[in-house]
Formats: structure tokens, C-alpha cells, sequence
């Protein structure tokens, strides 16, 4: 049986029975809610989870020689709330210098909203990753950058080592290049100030 993803799991939830249940599931990365309404997103999968941990630990290697106060905090496991809305992105970033209580805070701890998120998409539909990119991360005074990770079915091609093949889209092969690319540059400024 095929599963189109989002899939609505129940409505006429309240904001906290949501983020107390995702959290016991470990669920909220998987799992969104919006207005009361509960939907599966993603599937968890191997493939779902390396790719977001791979990405975490190359992300996180360009930091390794800054100074702690230039240093970035990964905050993947933290739900983010807006008042009708909590989501869990994959993997996210927020420079450690930001002020905690935040004047606009990403959660009830008063936490800042993540500078930079990385969202994969392994199950999940463009659309769908598009709309929660556009619609929350991406709102006024919240995630600076979002990157997106789509995941394609492997074609069963492998290479001369025997390694499977998969496809890459060019274009976000290009936009996480020069994301990576910026990185490095932010980061030789603020090693030379």
C-alpha cells in the first residue's frame, strides 16, 4: 500500500498535548503540527538519518578552530513554536553569541529561532517541504537560511567499485555549494577580526 505523504494523524489537538506526545515519541522531526492538526511528513529512515547526520558533523567540522564565542550551537532536537505551530527541523544552527532569554523566541525556554536549517526530504514531496520552508522557517524573525536535502530513490545503478549510484539535483547541489562556500568565507573574516 502506497502512502502519500503529508498524512493527517488526528485534529482539534492543543499545542502542548502535541509537544509533550512528539517528544515521547521522539516524533517531532517526523511529525508537524499546524492549527490543532497533527500530519506524518517524513518516515524515519537510515537514509533520512545519515543524511541529516552527515551533513551536522561537515557543518559543524568548519567550526572546530573558531574561537568559543564565534562557535554555533546544534539545536536539531529542539521543537520550534510560533503559537499554532511546532515543527522540528533535522538539523539546525544558531550562533552561540545570540541572547538567551530571545525577544523573539523560538520556544518556551525563550531560546532563539535557529540561524540556519537543514530540512531532508527523503519520503516527503517538494511541495510539501516547500510550503513548511516558505510558510514557517522562512517567516519574519525566525531561520536565516534553510537548506533542503530531497532525497531520490536509488536507481539500482552502481559504479565500477560497486557503490551505488544516486542522483543529485543540480540545483541544490549548487545552492548547498554556495551555502558551503559562504560559510567559509564568514568564517576567515571572523578569524582575521
Amino acid at each position: 500500500m502506497l502512502i502519500r505523504l503529508p498524512l493527517r494523524l488526528t485534529k482539534n489537538v492543543k499545542l502542548e498535548e502535541y509537544i509533550e506526545k512528539s517528544e515521547i515519541a521522539d516524533a517531532g522531526k517526523f511529525w508537524n503540527y499546524d492549527a490543532g492538526n497533527v500530519t506524518v511528513v517524513e518516515l524515519p529512515n537510515p537514509d533520512h538519518e545519515v543524511a541529516h547526520t552527515q551533513f551536522t558533523r561537515q557543518f559543524l567540522s568548519a567550526f572546530s578552530n573558531v574561537a568559543i564565542q564565534d562557535d554555533v550551537d546544534n539545536i536539531a532536537g529542539t521543537s520550534c513554536i510560533d503559537g499554532t505551530s511546532a515543527k522540528q527541523p533535522d538539523a539546525a544552527f544558531v550562533p552561540v553569541r545570540l541572547p538567551k532569554p530571545s525577544p523573539s523566541p523560538c520556544d518556551l525556554q525563550g531560546n532563539p529561532w535557529p540561524t540556519i536549517v537543514c530540512e531532508v526530504a527523503n519520503t516527503q514531496s517538494l511541495s510539501s517541504i516547500f510550503q513548511k520552508v516558505n510558510e514557517f522557517w522562512l517567516k519574519p524573525d525566525r531561520a536565516e537560511d534553510v537548506i533542503v536535502l530531497k532525497l531520490w530513490p536509488w536507481n539500482g545503478l552502481r559504479n565500477a567499485g560497486g557503490n551505488p549510484l544516486r542522483r543529485l539535483t543540480v540545483k541544490y547541489c549548487l545552492i548547498l555549494f554556495l551555502f558551503l562556500l559562504i560559510c567559509l568565507i564568514v568564517l576567515l573574516f571572523s578569524t582575521v577580526l
